[in-house]
Formats: C-alpha cells, structure tokens, sequence
C-alpha cells in the first residue's frame, strides 16, 4: 500500500507509455483533439439552430405581411414591373394600368 496518490498513478502511466514526454505529449494531444472536435460539434449546433430561428422568423414576418394585405391581393398575379398595379378586379391582362 502507498500513499503517494496520483503522484504514483502518473509514474505507472508514464512507464507504460515510454516516458514522461510521451505521456506529456498524448496528454497534449487527445486534449486538442476533444476540444476542437468539441469546438466543431458546437458550431455545427449553433448554425444549426440559427437557421431554425432564422426560418421561423421569416415565416413570423410573412405571416404579419399576410394579415396586412387585403383579402385579394393574394389570389392577383401580379405584374415584374413596379410600376404597374393589378387591378383586383381584372379578369383580363389588357385591365392593367399604370400607376405613372
């Protein structure tokens, strides 16, 4: 029985493993690999949620635009042009007018 406590148990590890620069250097080793591999987990998580968030916003925002619109203004197809409204009304192209 000893009572030199981990003094003793990093002698015995550093005996197996060849000496106390090789069990300096696992150490050192499998310490930058658990952490970078900790580091990478850890973004992928935080991307990961941010574009949930990012997803839930958008569908909140849209939502909201939605509720603002008028009860046709989703059924309208409407026009690239900035320019030119839909008439809510219009059954034909040939109803569009310019706001110009």
């Amino acid at each position: 029985m000893s009572n030199l406590g981990w003094y003793q148990v990093m002698t015995t590890a550093a005996k197996k493993v060849g000496g106390p620069l090789k069990l300096a250097g696992l150490v050192l080793g499998s310490g930058i690999v658990i952490g970078g591999g900790t580091v990478l987990g850890g973004q992928a998580v935080a991307k990961k949620i941010g574009k949930k968030l990012d997803e839930k916003k958008r569908e909140a925002e849209s939502a909201e635009r939605s509720r603002s619109l008028p009860w046709w203004y989703s059924r309208t197809r409407l026009p690239k042009s900035p320019n030119i409204v839909v008439s809510p009304f219009a059954e034909r192209t040939d109803r569009v007018h310019s706001t110009i």
